[in-house]
């Protein structure tokens, strides 16, 4: 979720106004959103090696000069940082009440402007996030109430739609019931192109999971499980670039295999969510990426997901 620039002139204003100090603040992908110099702002930033898992303000030197990064957090991540072209005591003592109250703002913002999510979104959220395998049976009574049929094995193809949230969902003159709306266009949208590819099997499950992703799990029943996956690779363009538009330019898709059952959603979506966190590091957006192609690092993938597993039981 990137910082919306509204709000980081708003929490630069007041560093400005507390302390008078020089500051940019840039977002999790180290692009400038504001900045105590109008210049900055759009610039590129890079970041020390250590800011994504920072969790509290940081002194480290670039080139001999000493700097000050205060990490921004919003649902234990980082959205954003504070930086200070210096590390003074003044710093020091003010930097963590700068970051409690930038993170109160970012928090009051982003929940105020939170969509109402549909009861799909939130089944397969929860599944995802919060998933307990004594809970197996609670969770297969809610899939057959949304009317989805576990039994099916189903491939998990995971969306990244760059700039959603903050293009079409991030608006404050925008009614939380138009963002809704938004959201409900665009599975629409997403629903009808796939399907317009695979016309014999149009049985799939699709939720808005927050952020700048969507997900669709297809059903392979009745269809050849690796022509599916060679279809969805091979005709990106003709599926998914009629999809973008001025507010959404860069849409990247992965996908892994097909699993049946509550666990196999489960793994099935952490699969496309790997594939696509190391397809965009490595090859860039606007791809449609298999977990198959990344050679030993979907082995090493493999092996992560076994683990997480293992721990969560």
């Amino acid at each position: 979720m990137l910082l919306a620039e509204p709000l980081g002139r708003e929490v630069g204003l007041y560093i400005k106004n507390l302390l008078n100090k020089d500051v940019q603040i840039v977002n999790e992908r180290g692009s400038c959103v504001a900045s105590s110099l109008p210049s900055d702002i759009g610039k590129k930033t890079v970041l020390p090696e250590f800011a994504e898992e920072l969790s509290s303000p940081r002194q480290y030197e670039v080139d001999g000069q000493s700097k000050t990064i205060v990490p921004l957090r919003y649902q234990n991540k980082n959205v954003a940082f504070i930086l200070f072209n210096e590390d003074s005591q003044e710093i020091k003592n003010y930097s963590m009440l700068i970051k409690s109250f930038a993170e109160l703002l970012i928090q009051q913002h982003y929940e105020n402007n939170k969509p109402v999510l549909d009861p799909t979104d939130l089944f397969v959220i929860e599944l995802f996030d919060n998933y307990n395998p004594n809970d197996r049976l609670k969770y297969e009574a809610e899939a057959r109430v949304l009317g989805y049929d576990l039994l099916k094995n189903r491939i998990a193809i995971s969306i990244h739609l760059d700039g959603f949230w903050e293009n079409c969902l991030l608006d404050l003159d925008q009614a939380s019931f138009e963002r809704d709306q938004v959201i409900k266009n665009w599975k629409r949208n997403l629903e009808q192109s796939v399907n317009s590819f695979f016309t014999k099997n149009a049985d799939l499950l699709i939720a808005y999971v927050g952020n700048n992703r969507f997900v669709i799990f297809k059903s392979v029943e009745g269809s050849d499980e690796e022509s599916i996956k060679k279809m969805l690779k091979k005709s990106y363009k003709s599926i998914f670039e009629p999809l973008k538009n001025h507010r959404v330019k860069n849409i990247t898709v992965a996908f892994g295999n097909a699993y049946s059952g509550i666990d196999g959603l489960i793994r099935a979506r952490r699969e496309a969510d790997l594939t696509l966190e190391l397809g965009q590091r490595m090859w860039g957006e606007n791809q449609s990426y298999h977990l198959g192609e990344l050679g030993l690092l979907s082995i090493l993938g493999i092996f992560q997901l076994s683990s997480y597993q293992v721990e969560k039981r």
